[in-house]
């Protein structure tokens, strides 16, 4: 644990000292970074693998679209929701306020 918190201060440091500069070093960290966290591979719904850069971010927006979207709701369904809906607390209670703002635990992150 010692070693690792000696690791990351070192890292930091040398961060510190050479990243926030508009330099070589600062560069080359962030095409790594980038390329770490780009998506080059996204499997469709029957398995097949798309590597065509627009077609991922297409499939990604389609995803997230119907994700979020509204479903069509009936008068019936409406109805049966808002009766639904009497039994729920509209409030946060105290206990449950103080679970909302505690810090959560590295686990739970």
């Amino acid at each position: 644990m010692l070693e690792c918190n000696i690791l990351r201060r070192r890292s930091w440091a040398e961060w510190a000292a050479k990243g926030e500069t508009c330099s070589k070093y600062f560069f080359a960290m962030l095409r790594t970074k980038q390329a770490m966290e780009k998506m080059t591979t996204l499997c469709d719904e029957g398995g097949q693998e798309i590597k065509d850069e627009d077609e991922i971010l297409g499939r990604v927006h389609r995803f997230y679209e119907e994700l979020y979207a509204q479903p069509p709701t009936t008068i019936a369904e409406s109805r049966e929701q808002a009766r639904a809906l009497r039994f729920v607390d509209h409030c946060v209670t105290e206990e449950g306020n103080h679970r909302l703002l505690k810090k959560p635990e590295a686990d739970e992150v």
